[in-house]
């Protein structure tokens, strides 16, 4: 909250002159507004007002629809997960092998590459309809409704890491 307790602003006319009838000014003082000289026919201080709030609602509204986008489409497809009680899934666990004695002797290669690992698992997850349960570390649990995407997506995870 920002609190104002005295502002003036004052315009002058073309012609330079600021006095009489050709000079105008704004005061807000402990919150009252007052105007003096202004005139009552120009309207471009009103529509300068009304073209700033139309574009600032519209800012609004696209940086709200862009954060509605980013979340629906980053993260996990909820499609994909088992939800049948009754049917069978299968479940993966993956890490990296050794990865703390990396961490420890190439910490500034293990922060690209643990990105990498996880952009790769989670495009895999995408392609094999895998659903990422949780991710700690460098490790996943990632559950399939098929074995044979569970072997498939585990087989390229090999291959293409």
């Amino acid at each position: 909250l920002i609190r104002v307790r005295s502002l003036s602003a004052s315009m002058t006319a073309a012609d330079g002159t600021a006095s009489g009838q050709d000079a105008s000014s704004i005061t807000l003082d402990s919150g009252r507004i007052s105007y003096t000289g202004l005139p009552t026919t120009d309207n471009s201080l009103r529509n300068i007002i009304i073209i700033v709030a139309v574009v600032g609602g519209l800012l609004v509204i696209g940086g709200v629809v862009a954060l509605v986008l980013v979340c629906l489409c980053s993260g996990r497809s909820n499609w994909t997960a088992p939800k049948d009680e009754s049917d069978a899934f299968t479940i993966i666990f993956t890490d990296i092998q050794s990865s703390t004695t990396l961490w420890a002797e190439a910490p500034e290669a293990m922060a690209p590459a643990i990105d990498h690992h996880h952009a790769l698992i989670r495009k895999l997850c995408n392609k094999y309809r895998g659903y990422e349960v949780k991710t700690i570390g460098d490790a996943f649990m990632v559950a399939f409704k098929d074995a044979a995407d569970a072997v498939n997506l585990s087989s390229a995870l090999q291959f293409d890491f």
